[in-house]
């Protein structure tokens, strides 16, 4: 819908209640919110693959939760968006906590590598070598 709004599927609460008890009914709830939740997903993001790995990562957590899911603190769009929202805060914070370093450039012998602190190895050699000096006097 243009709106914003999520249109709800005429029979969500019924399918929601047959998917707890029956995983095959999930499929209707699936093919109903698979495009939106792919399009939030993409949106946030950097490539396909990755939004399909976390959509996918969305309906599953879904479907081992359904269980938990309760009618009466909102609509299943809303529960499932906030698994999708929980989805890609995880995989963005996993992202910020990981170093990346192209292996053209790690593989290259006596090159000065990057440190976590964004100086070079030969730059804080030179520190070291300035520091074991001793203070100016």
């Amino acid at each position: 819908m243009m709106d914003g709004t999520v249109a709800v599927l005429p029979n969500e609460l019924a399918l929601v209640a047959r998917a707890t008890a029956e995983p095959a009914a999930f499929a209707a709830i699936y093919d109903h919110y698979f495009p939106r939740v792919y399009n939030y997903v993409r949106y946030r993001v950097s490539d396909a693959e990755t939004a399909d790995d976390l959509t996918a990562q969305v309906f599953e957590r879904a479907l081992v939760n359904i269980g938990r899911y309760r009618p009466k603190r909102g609509p299943f769009a809303a529960w499932l968006f906030a698994i999708a929202r929980n989805a890609v805060s995880d995989y963005l914070r996993a992202q910020r906590r990981r170093r990346w370093l192209s292996l053209e450039v790690a593989a290259r012998p006596g090159q000065p590598r990057a440190s976590a602190g964004g100086s070079c190895d030969s730059q804080r050699n030179s520190c070291r070598a300035a520091g074991s000096r001793g203070p100016p006097e």
